[in-house]
């Protein structure tokens, strides 16, 4: 991985610390964020950056969903809140 990608990556986690609060589910969120740069990382390595920005978007831009269905989804993560499993 690149340095100043990496550097730029905690000081986002960082911030996203100091912005949501020490809990569980702020570890949560970091960790998926965690995962989705590393898969970012491997789609980029194996596809290059366009199509790997393809296939890593390819969900949210789904063609058949409608803008508020968009809009709910972008609400629904930027308030993620940690239910746990039953």
């Amino acid at each position: 991985m690149n340095r100043d990608v990496n550097i730029a990556q905690q000081d986002i986690v960082v911030q996203l610390r100091k912005e949501l609060g020490d809990s569980e589910a702020t570890e949560h969120l970091i960790d998926w964020l965690l995962d989705a740069w590393s898969t970012l990382e491997m789609l980029r390595d194996r596809f290059g950056e366009a199509r790997a920005m393809q296939i890593f978007t390819a969900y949210a831009n789904h063609p058949h969903k409608s803008t508020q269905e968009k809009e709910r989804e972008a609400d629904v993560l930027c308030n993620v809140r940690y239910v746990p499993a039953r």
